[in-house]
This record gives structure tokens, C-alpha cells and sequence, in this order.
């Protein structure tokens, strides 16, 4: 960990330990460096959470069914299995007993069809419904994005051209694929957010645990930030912030990012 804090040089002195155990997805999520600064208190504690959770797990499970489009559910549940070759979960466990955890808390995943920009045919998101799970009341955090406006946008523009006025310039959305997935999730709560799936092979519901952040939770956007920013933003030169429109010189925007200068971040 002191050679990682040397190499990297993280403005955050929690982002090494976050790299190694993880970050939580439950509780207070830790501040994220440059980001908009905004306290939001959790709505429950996470003592009246898990005193639910027995009664909450049973309502869940029985409401996880078919969603009615048998093609969905089977490309979703495709996903997950994928996920599982991965290592970022593991799975499936049949019945909730099958589980080596105790005081378990569910989360339903389901299936969205979406088709974004150029795309010809439309694709799978799984989504991890944190909010029907309650996961997310028990947050709490001191950071939040700020999207970005139009007035925003063109002001960092026209920052770009007067850096680079004769030279043309090409701007992009940095949308990464499987962004949440590469976070790891904090050891002790992995049991806090069990993964419920209906399964068309078994045609039952079935169980993951998840060793990564989910798409879905509160905390997961501010934090996805905290671990990543401070590998890539500092050994790679590269920009793991997803979701964020960028702007560079025409010449080098579909190079490397290795000893290229940096692109501009459009908060």
C-alpha cells in the first residue's frame, strides 16, 4: 500500500485502502475528491435495516416472477452467468439457505431493454433495484455529482479552444463499459446485498453474492470515482469517470492516452 500511495500520489488518503477491501454499498459512503460537496443523511439506521430484513426478504423473493418477456429474462439472466464467469459474483445458490451467509439482505435484479445513440439493436441492462431492496435508505453521503448544463459545457469548450485555437477538436461521451463492476465491494457487507434473480433455466428464484459495486445502488456513482480516478487519472493518464463528455485535440483523440496530454474533464 506506501508504494501504491508513492506511484499513484492519491489526493484521497482512503483510496489505497479502498483499491484493497473495497468500498461499502450500506452505511455512510466515504467522500469522493472533486466532487460537489453536499451532505445527505441516511433515512434509516443500518440497526432498524437489518432488524427488517427477515420479513423484507420474504416480501421480495415472492414478488420476484417472470417479467412477461421470456426474452428478456433469459438475456438477463445470461448476463449474470457472464458476470459469474468473470468472478464478480458467484452463484447461483438455489435456496436461500445454500448461502454462506447468515442475516442476509436481498436485493431483486431485473432486466431493461435500452438502445443508446447509433446502436442498431437494443441490449440488456440488468438493474439491481436498491431502492425496492431498502439498501439505499440506509445511506448517507457527503458528495455528489453535478451534471453537467448546457452553460457548463460550452464554457469548458471554449476553454479547450482558447488552449488549442488553431487546431481542431473532437468531443465524446465517456460511457465505460462495466464501470461498477471493477470496484470491489466491502467484504463484510457482501451478505447485505445477496442478489435475487428468477431463473428461466431452473424457473425458480435463484441467489448471487456480489463481490462488486452494483448498478442500482445510492453510493455507487459518488464512489465509483474514489478508486479508479486514482490508478488510471495518475499511472495511465487515462479517465475512468463514466458518464462524462470530453473534449481534445482532433490529432490525438483516437491515440493512446499513454504520454498524450490530458483530456479535459467536462464536470
Amino acid at each position: 500500500m506506501r508504494e501504491l500511495s508513492f506511484v499513484c500520489g492519491p489526493r484521497g488518503v482512503t483510496s489505497p485502502c479502498a483499491l484493497l477491501v473495497g468500498l461499502p454499498m450500506l452505511g455512510w459512503a466515504p467522500g469522493a475528491d472533486g466532487l460537489m460537496q453536499r451532505v445527505r443523511q441516511p433515512k434509516v439506521s443500518m440497526e432498524q435495516f437489518l432488524q427488517e430484513c427477515p420479513e423484507r426478504n420474504r416480501r421480495i423473493i415472492a414478488k420476484t416472477k417472470p417479467s412477461g418477456d421470456a426474452a428478456l429474462d433469459a438475456e438477463a439472466y445470461k448476463k449474470t452467468m457472464a458476470e459469474v464467469k468473470r468472478g464478480v459474483l458467484t452463484g447461483p445458490f438455489v435456496t436461500v439457505s445454500d448461502l454462506p451467509d447468515d442475516e442476509i439482505a436481498v436485493v431483486p435484479r431485473h432486466g431493461i431493454w435500452e438502445q443508446h445513440g447509433q446502436a442498431l439493436e437494443p441490449t440488456v441492462r440488468c438493474i439491481d433495484d436498491m431502492l425496492v431492496g431498502e439498501q439505499n435508505d440506509t445511506v448517507g453521503t457527503t458528495s455528489s455529482h453535478r451534471p453537467t448544463d448546457p452553460d457548463s459545457l460550452v464554457a469548458q469548450v471554449r476553454a479547450v479552444r482558447r488552449r488549442y485555437s488553431r487546431q481542431k477538436l473532437h468531443g465524446w461521451p465517456c460511457d465505460l463499459k462495466s464501470a461498477y463492476k471493477q470496484v470491489p465491494n466491502e467484504p463484510k457487507l457482501i451478505r447485505q446485498s445477496t442478489i435475487a434473480q428468477w431463473s428461466p433455466e431452473a424457473a425458480a428464484v435463484v441467489f448471487f453474492r456480489a463481490y462488486c459495486q452494483l448498478f442500482g445502488g445510492k453510493s455507487p456513482p459518488a464512489e465509483f470515482r474514489t478508486v479508479p480516478g486514482m490508478v488510471v487519472r495518475n499511472c495511465c493518464r487515462a479517465v475512468w469517470f463514466t458518464n462524462q463528455p470530453l473534449c481534445r485535440r482532433y490529432d490525438i483523440c483516437r491515440t493512446g492516452t499513454v504520454g498524450a496530454p490530458r483530456p479535459v474533464l467536462l464536470h
